[in-house]
């Protein structure tokens, strides 16, 4: 690999580092990649698995230009893609019409089509590992977790630590079970990380990924025409089909899914530019002028006006009550499905949540917070130090597991260094307006008894 040098850290995760990079020679800008290794004797095996990446090119796939291993690490060059993650996207929160998102997801079915006809899976779609750039090009990043496969697939190819990787609250059943997988788990994923992106929030959620990983397996997800009345049908049936539990019952190539996908797409434009122009609009956008027959003359040379005919009468009148049982349809048949959604969408809420919230989320999780900082004080007091984690308030009984849950079922936080509680709030992603905190040296301050 030629010489580069660093220029600006773009992210730090467990899996690795990401930096920004220029070369030496040419001053091309480009984008490392720094992996631990499992295990050090895993090198060969992963470079020589790796090797088929290289030489894949799409215009849907961020290309990766080498692969080395150094100091136990694994390193890997690629494309330097100017934009954001749709993660990143979906934090912003901004509201997108679903034509635009189905675009997205064309683009990645033809990325991912494209690695499908190389032999070529990627094992762990996600909303962080697919990007959007500044011109618009939706570009599938981060192929270091996709293997060859090959006849009985990926099983006796992989060491056996390796069985299972992906992110829990994407992954499809069999690959939780680690069994054998192919493109239709990619499509698995694909399907997962759509549903995030127009509910918000991943298909399934739990408090642990070991718990997530059960869920996946058997667990329904909540369709989204339920989640939100407002997204079309089809749209949600294809996100069902996609993470068919079964997977016979899912989309079986990528041709197929792409079918599906564009008369979707066609049909979220045509459904968004009517509302923009409202329903008179595209009621009179067909509408031809009816010929006007020349006007008659009157004694004296001035134009008279042609007297109505009985006929004519009556054919305008049957004409408007038409058009207005039209526009009386159109309206009662949106209205109606829209009830329809509304009511079912109430219907499965009362029955997740049969006892009405009694106090905000924010403050019942602010309340779970203290009731974890007493406990976390008599802990110190009799033991003489912080605890390691939060799982030992639970071992010893300080604690029920429901207290260690924020009100959004997302597991509390616990940073020993700074003596912090945290939640990541509703949205569940950290640094956001949205978080909670609880200092323990604050909170002992307030509640001590004063001299």
């Amino acid at each position: 690999m030629a010489d580069y040098s660093k220029l600006e850290l773009l992210s730090r995760r467990k899996s690795g580092e990401i930096w920004k990079i220029r070369f030496s020679g040419s001053g091309e800008i480009a984008a490392l990649k720094i992996m631990d290794l499992p295990r050090p004797g895993d090198s060969a095996f992963l470079l020589s698995r790796s090797r088929a990446l290289l030489n894949l090119r799409h215009q849907h796939i961020g290309s990766i230009r080498d692969i080395s291993s150094r100091q136990g690490k694994i390193h890997i060059v690629m494309d330097y893609i100017e934009g954001e993650t749709l993660r990143d996207i979906i934090r912003r929160r901004e509201r997108s019409p679903f034509s635009w998102w189905v675009n997205v997801f064309l683009q990645c079915a033809s990325g991912l089509l494209a690695a499908y006809r190389r032999d070529l899976i990627h094992r762990d779609i996600k909303p962080s590992n697919i990007m959007v750039g500044k011109d618009g090009i939706v570009k599938i990043v981060d192929f270091d977790l996709a293997r060859l496969f090959r006849g009985e697939g990926l099983r006796e190819a992989l060491p056996k630590h390796a069985f299972i990787q992906g992110t829990p609250a994407y992954m499809s059943p069999e690959q939780c079970l680690g069994k054998s997988v192919d493109h239709r788990s990619d499509i698995y994923s694909l399907g997962a990380t759509l549903y995030h992106c127009l509910a918000g929030r991943p298909p399934l959620e739990a408090a642990t990924p070991s718990e997530l990983l059960e869920k996946q397996k058997t667990s329904p997800h909540t369709p989204l025409y339920l989640v939100n009345p407002d997204i079309p049908d089809d749209l949600s049936d294809l996100v069902d089909k996609m993470m068919d539990k079964d997977i016979s019952g899912r989309f079986q190539d990528y041709d197929t899914l792409i079918e599906a996908l564009e008369p979707i797409k066609l049909g979220c434009l045509s459904r968004e530019r009517g509302a923009k122009k409202g329903l008179s609009d595209s009621l009179t956008v067909h509408e031809k002028a009816a010929p006007h027959p020349s006007p008659g003359k009157k004694e004296g040379g001035k134009p008279s006006k042609p007297a109505p005919s009985l006929r004519r009468i009556v054919t305008g009148l049957l004409l408007a009550a038409c058009i207005g049982s039209l526009v009386f349809l159109a309206r009662g048949e949106r209205r109606v499905k829209r009830n329809r959604r509304t009511l079912a969408l109430l219907v499965d809420r009362m029955i997740s949540q049969p006892a009405p919230a009694i106090a905000d989320p924010a403050i019942r999780t602010r309340n779970r917070m203290k009731k974890i900082a007493d406990a976390v004080i008599h802990f110190q007091k009799e033991n003489g130090s912080l605890p390691a984690t939060l799982d030992e308030l639970l071992s010893r009984d300080y604690l029920e597991s429901t207290d260690l849950q924020d009100s959004w079922n997302n597991p509390f936080l616990w940073d020993r260094a700074k003596a912090r509680i945290l939640s990541w709030g509703p949205d569940g992603f950290e640094n956001t307006g949205d978080d909670l905190k609880l200092d323990i040296n604050e909170f002992n301050e307030l509640t001590s008894p004063q001299e």
